[in-house]
């Protein structure tokens, strides 16, 4: 319970402080306090605009020596005024029966009076706060009335005090008020707010996963729910540039980033781009070929560039050309592995012109192009050579182009290419001598017409052939593989002999064909001797002066339907000249 010093009644009450409602009246001895008292009508009368209280005790008391220095009576109407001495403040007790009210003057001066305005609930709740507070041990001058007034929890206060004269109850003697107080004065420490579970942290792990160097840091603790922000400095991998982390080594997990929440332990690995680099090929001169092989790939990547010449070219070389052209390669499919940089390559063409290797006339000679490649590069030096066939000699060379000869007059020589396509002739003119003799020439005569029986042979130095069948035509022939030239020819002298049948079946032919070469003895005849019976061996000569240009010339023997057993026309050549 609240008391003060012992005082019979209300130890002290303390008033509220309002100094700012003191209205100062002028007075010519000591101060006058002046106001009315009011109690709260009914439980539900929340407001303390209650009634007044008549007829009431008014004491007014010094709070340092709680000595009560004056006294007056509220009158019909609750009002009171009261003589006090200069100073203050003063306690103000307000008494009816079991009715206890307070209030807190301002400070006093003489002469002057005081409307301290209303005593009530309100005023008796400070009040009784500031007594607790003085018995604590606090200053009248440090406490504020106002200050106590506007804290939040006044109004527990308040609420009791004022519940307790409602039912004109006497607040000092109250616990709950006493409790009440105490509570607003030393509130109840708070129960502690339990301390929450420690909130777990967790590692995160960098693999360079094949990478050349580690991450740094390789590792990175957070508590669980955060995330990182910012990543370590990430590994590096030779001709690989880094991209990401991922949860999986192969990159099919989740992307780890600066922003991923970290539930816990987590290893992330580092995810590579292997660098490409490219490859460009390109031809000179231009339109001179095509290459394969051109593209973008990894550092030691193998595969082949090839060079593929156009018609008219033929491959030199590979030349890299960021490096002053050198020479990568002459081969024109090369094997390449890409290094660590861009590379540009030439395939270098040079243009190639055919040869054409002729005689003239028309079979009067074979020529060959030793060289054999058939199409060469401008300034290439071949080996040709030219041979005449029977009844033909070497002339000279010549050629429509710009081409060179070494010596246009030696059958065997050299032709230095000129920058076109050049056609090199051998030029034979006819001659006089043997188309065969003996076995001289025989590769120049092959076999000609067959019918019926009959035989061939090149043995013994001549040319053999038989043709005989009984009751029925048989012939054999021997024939020049190639034309000959008559042009210059007059005559064509055949050493022969025929030792078989004496009868006019068993014939004997040398022919003269510009056309057929397998003709039988009266086929496409220019020209044509003939000898019936058998003979020795004679001379005969053939008039071709009238002839002019190449012929085939062939040897017949015949059997013409003869009914003698046996080989009836049996013929030898012993050679077959030429002559002017």
């Amino acid at each position: 319970m609240i008391k003060k010093n012992g005082l019979p009644l209300l130890s002290i009450l303390l008033l509220f402080l309002l100094l700012s409602n003191c209205q100062p009246t002028p007075h010519l001895n000591d101060g006058i306090l002046k106001g009315q008292v009011l109690v709260p009508v009914g439980i539900q009368s929340k407001s303390f605009n209650g009634e007044t209280l008549p007829y009431a005790a008014v004491h007014v008391v010094d709070p340092i020596t709680s000595h009560v220095i004056a006294i007056a009576i509220t009158d019909g109407e609750g009002y009171y005024q009261v003589l006090v001495p200069a100073g203050g403040p003063y306690l103000l007790e307000v008494v009816k029966k079991r009715i206890r009210l307070g209030q807190l003057t301002c400070i006093v001066e003489a002469g002057t009076e005081y409307d301290l305005g209303t005593v009530d609930c309100l005023s008796t709740a400070a009040a009784l706060i500031v007594q607790v507070m003085l018995e604590e041990g606090a200053l009248l001058s440090e406490i504020d009335c106002a200050i106590i007034m506007a804290d939040p929890y006044f109004s527990d206060v308040s609420s009791a005090v004022c519940s307790i004269i409602e039912y004109e109850g006497d607040p000092t003697t109250s616990i709950q008020v006493t409790k009440t107080i105490q509570d607003f004065l030393h509130p109840p420490a708070p129960s502690p707010t339990p301390s929450p579970p420690p909130i777990p942290t967790y590692t995160v792990t960098f693999d360079e996963n094949g990478g050349d160097t580690t991450a740094d840091p390789i590792t990175m603790k957070k508590k669980n729910g955060q995330s990182l922000g910012i990543l370590p400095t990430p590994p590096t991998k030779a001709n690989y540039t880094f991209t990401s982390w991922n949860t999986e080594s192969d990159g099919s997990g989740t992307e780890f980033t600066g922003s991923t929440i970290i539930t816990a332990d987590i290893t992330v690995y580092a995810q590579w781009l292997a660098v490409d680099y490219t490859l460009a090929l390109s031809v000179a001169p231009t339109d001179s070929g095509t290459t394969t092989g051109e593209g973008i790939y990894h550092v030691s990547d193998e595969f082949q560039i090839i060079a593929t010449a156009n018609t008219g070219f033929t491959f030199v070389n590979w030349t890299d050309d960021d490096n002053s052209n050198a020479i990568v390669s002459t081969d024109a499919t090369h094997d390449f592995t890409m290094p660590a940089a861009n590379v540009k390559y030439t395939a270098n063409f040079v243009a190639t012109y055919a040869l054409i290797m002729a005689v003239d006339p028309i079979g009067s000679g074979m020529v060959s192009d030793n060289t054999n490649t058939g199409s060469y590069t401008e300034g290439t030096v071949l080996n040709i050579s030219a041979a005449p066939k029977a009844g033909y000699e070497f002339i000279k060379w010549s050629t429509p182009s710009a081409g060179t000869f070494e010596d246009d007059t030696s059958s065997s020589t050299t032709f230095t290419m000129p920058a076109e396509a050049s056609t090199v002739t051998a030029n034979f003119g006819c001659t006089t001598g043997y188309i065969y003799n003996g076995d001289e020439y025989d590769n120049y005569w092959t076999f000609g017409y067959i019918e019926g029986s009959g035989y061939y042979s090149k043995d013994n130095n001549y040319l053999y052939l038989t043709a005989g069948d009984y009751g029925a035509f048989a012939e054999r022939s021997y024939v020049t593989d190639y034309l000959i030239d008559l042009t210059c020819i007059n005559s064509i002298v055949i050493d022969w002999s025929n030792t078989g049948d004496d009868y006019d079946s068993n014939m004997s032919y040398l022919v003269i064909s510009s056309s057929s070469k397998h003709g039988n003895y009266d086929t496409d005849a220019d020209a044509r001797l003939e000898k019936n019976k058998n003979f020795d061996r004679s001379t005969d000569t053939l008039n071709v002066s009238s002839l002019s240009g190449s012929y085939y010339i062939r040897v017949h023997a015949r059997d013409n339907n003869s009914f003698q057993s046996g080989d009836n026309s049996r013929i030898s050549v012993y050679s077959i000249e030429l002559r002017e």
